[in-house]
């Protein structure tokens, strides 16, 4: 069994990182912790609580101690080794891909099908775009990429891109959220909803298939999905993502004869506009995508919880380790200064870049294409 022992400030000890030389009191004090810790996980087989093994008495090390919680062991050494702190101790088991939970980063508004490839270059691994039909069409049968009101590109030139990118990204763009702008109020609802699922099947690769979302945003909405509620593959699910309510989301698609019960929840606020929810208990966007997170995790019928559209690190930050989500918008403007960046660092090292106090309770990573995305993890 590996283990990997941090000194001082992401320092590494000379047996991983040989730049580094303690004193032979520091070396002796880890070597001890090691042996105390190997016993405990061998012996003990436990991963979860919290556990103390104090040294031998015998020993000089006697006020060391080590706690084991979620796979993170801290170590402490007693004062007379120059105050020096042993942290973040994990075996090389602890940082397998089974352990972490997977993400989604996805790119906002990716109306242009250009910015398909831009975004999963600069670091998202799931695009969102939205669909609306041409009502000059007497059935509203032809539908458009379009969020303004100008539309331009079809979803058929979309998803030919899209496809491109699949293709070079196989496990790299794993997810499109399609935002259906279609409301009950027209008739022909439905039926725009059916045709845009036929048209995603038939066009996006049929081996190693993007997970698909289709959401509206309203409650009041929901009829809209009628006619492929039914028949959703193993990698299509449905969402509701402008309500506060999750809990009544999960009722109604609980009550719906679903073959697959594949649904996401999601609620948002624009990303230059604050959240009461922050400052204000019980309301706003962070209360109700924490119920939602919490209804999955209890319940299992709500497979995954995402917000939109967050641009501040500090934001998306909260929304990761407190609220526990599973998926996080962005702007497509913000792809580059948060992905390349800032986003990167805070999934792959749960935060540590930014000192975040809650790291413990991160481990999360980048999911993939061949992640389940209609399974709570």
């Amino acid at each position: 069994m590996e283990f990997h022992l941090a000194v001082g400030k992401n320092k590494l000890c000379p047996w991983t990182e040989k730049s580094l030389e303690p004193s032979s009191e520091v070396i002796e004090s880890a070597n001890n912790f090691i042996k105390v810790l190997a016993n405990h996980i061998v012996e003990n087989n436990s991963k979860r609580g919290f556990k103390k093994h104090n040294l031998s008495k015998n020993d000089e090390n006697k006020d060391t101690h080590i706690i084991i919680s979620n796979d993170i062991v801290s170590f402490k050494s007693p004062s007379g080794v120059s105050k020096t702190e042993f942290k973040k101790v994990k075996s090389s088991k602890s940082i397998t891909k089974t352990n972490l939970r997977p993400v989604y980063l996805i790119a906002h508004r990716c109306n242009d099908p250009k910015t398909i490839e831009t975004a999963i270059q600069s670091g998202c691994n799931a695009v969102e775009c939205d669909l609306s039909y041409d009502k000059s069409n007497i059935n509203y049968e032809k539908v458009y990429v379009d969020h303004d009101g100008y539309p331009t590109t079809t979803l058929t030139e979309w998803l030919e891109k899209a496809k491109i990118v699949a293709n070079q990204e196989p496990e790299k763009f794993a997810l499109i959220i399609f935002d259906m702008k279609i409301t009950t109020g027209n008739t022909h609802a439905a039926k725009t909803v059916k045709k845009i699922q036929d048209e995603v099947r038939s066009i996006l690769p049929k081996d190693n298939c993007l997970n698909i979302v289709f959401s509206v945003g309203k409650y009041e909405d929901r009829a809209v999905f009628d006619n492929i509620i039914g028949d959703l593959q193993s990698n299509e699910g449905v969402s509701i993502d402008y309500s506060d309510y999750p809990k009544q989301v999960e009722e109604y698609f609980s009550s719906k004869n679903m073959k697959n019960l594949n649904i996401w929840y999601g609620n948002g606020i624009n990303a230059a506009l604050p959240d009461p929810g922050l400052f204000l208990p019980g309301k706003g966007i962070f209360t109700s995508i924490k119920k939602g997170a919490e209804l999955r995790d209890s319940n299992k019928k709500i497979k995954k919880v995402y917000v939109w559209t967050l641009a501040k690190e500090s934001s998306i930050r909260q929304y990761f380790n407190e609220a526990k989500v599973d998926g996080i918008m962005i702007n497509v403007r913000e792809t580059q200064k948060y992905i390349g960046a800032k986003i990167t660092s805070i999934v792959l090292a749960g935060g540590l870049k930014g000192g975040l106090k809650t790291i413990n309770d991160s481990n999360i990573r980048l999911a993939k294409r061949s992640d389940n995305a209609f399974d709570v993890f």
